[in-house]
């Protein structure tokens, strides 16, 4: 599932037909008052605070537009802006490098996501290794798009890290209901409104072993990783939202049991384990309840092992998340795989048969995709 997302990406020599159209201009001269660039990190390294709005700093420069680029409203030395931290009001900032070939988009749904991927696809047709950061729903969106970008580059290795996105396990009831009645999925609602299906990820996730069946298919090229607290508050307020998006009343209260959420998590994730390619699937579960942890600092640690941060680093690198073996859950207590999490043998398959094939190219390029969201139970595609 996609909602709103931010993406960046830094491809070689992109040829300039290519890029998306932008407003910014990181040209700055005199104090800046032209400037109409797109930096928004202070010299300090602090974010902007959007100019419309009025927390955690008021003023009264709110015209200076609905945004949070550095700009020089009042004829300061140079470009400035106010912080999203309560206790630095404002700080100086430098314009965007010149030299970098970073192109910022916004998207929303999964027509655009799509669009995104083609994108980049045009202007690096030959990547070896991509990686993609997904934080909260954006998490969800990576394991779901991991599939789409593999067959888009099918010679590259593919990595999704999934921060706090166990949301909704597969051959659960919110997927159930999905699949029947929602027209933005693949079941048979969708099959009577066919454009939808032209920008969703090709999934088909009735069953338990589903995400499994999608690594499968890539031969263990693709890989996902997952780091979550196991009682995540957001988490179980957005699995909430969806319940009750979905109508699901007469599940309700077991759905927000904290036991019963437990045990579904286990059961995912020794499934996912079990049922993958050997080598193509991390995690890191920790005694917690924090979100988002790549953004807001991370959680303890698991004793005797690697911290959270060298986790997901060593992955986004494509390496091995403890180099010093070959370790591969990271979990806070064990939880043994029960015969039924080792079941592997369900019919569901992806739905599109046929790949894309892709011309042998010279030179090896490295992407990294960040889908940073929150997913609420208004869901989009």
């Amino acid at each position: 599932f996609i909602g709103q997302h931010n993406a960046s990406y830094e491809p070689p020599d992109i040829s300039p037909e290519l890029l998306p159209k932008t407003s910014c201009g990181e040209t700055l001269t005199g104090q800046g008052a032209d400037y109409r660039g797109c930096q928004n990190q202070t010299n300090n390294g602090f974010t902007c605070q959007k100019w419309s709005e009025m927390s955690p700093h008021s003023h009264s420069l709110s015209e200076t537009g609905d945004h949070n680029y550095c700009r020089n409203p009042d004829g300061e030395k140079t470009i400035w802006c106010y912080t999203t931290n309560a206790n630095l009001r404002w700080d100086f900032c430098d314009p965007v490098d010149k030299t970098s070939s970073a192109v910022e988009l916004y998207h929303y749904g999964g027509k655009n996501a799509a669009q995104l991927f083609d994108l980049v696809k045009q202007a690096v047709p030959d990547l070896k290794h991509i990686a993609m950061l997904g934080g909260s729903g954006g998490g969800v969106a990576a394991a779901a798009w991991g599939s789409n970008v593999a067959d888009l580059w099918p010679s590259a290795e593919v990595v999704a890290v999934v921060d706090s996105g166990l949301h909704v396990f597969p051959g659960t009831e919110l997927f159930d209901y999905f699949w029947e009645k929602a027209p933005y999925g693949q079941g048979p609602i969708a099959e009577q409104t066919p454009r939808f299906q032209e920008n969703v990820p090709d999934f088909d996730w009735r069953a338990t072993d589903a995400l499994a069946k999608h690594l499968q298919s890539h031969g263990g090229r693709f890989k996902i990783a997952h780091l979550s607290c196991i009682d995540d508050k957001v988490v179980y307020s957005d699995r909430k939202n969806m319940a009750v998006f979905a109508q699901l009343d007469s599940v309700m209260d077991e759905l927000m049991n904290s036991s019963t959420q437990h045990t579904r998590t286990w059961a995912f994730l020794n499934t996912l384990h079990e049922c993958s390619p050997e080598g193509s699937v991390f995690s890191y579960i920790q005694d917690c309840s924090s979100h988002h942890q790549t953004r807001r600092g991370f959680a303890t640690s698991i004793p005797g092992a690697i911290g959270a941060a060298t986790f997901v680093n060593n992955i986004l690198n494509h390496s091995k998340p403890d180099p010093d073996s070959d370790r591969t859950q990271f979990w806070f207590e064990e939880h043994e795989a029960t015969e039924s999490d080792k079941t592997c043998s369900s019919s569901v398959r992806r739905r599109r048969e046929s790949q894309p094939q892709e011309t042998e190219t010279s030179g090896s390029r490295s992407f990294e995709i960040g889908l940073l969201s929150l997913l609420t139970s208004k869901l989009l595609l």
